[in-house]
């Protein structure tokens, strides 16, 4: 259980930090 939770959790950021990533590019290309 407590396996599982953390990499769920390990999971979520990885996705979290992908999502801000594109954020970040997209921002960066409307400014250009």
């Amino acid at each position: 259980m407590i396996l599982g939770q953390e990499i769920i959790y390990t999971f979520a950021i990885f996705i979290s930090k992908n999502m801000d990533d594109q954020n970040l590019s997209a921002e960066q290309f409307k400014r250009r």
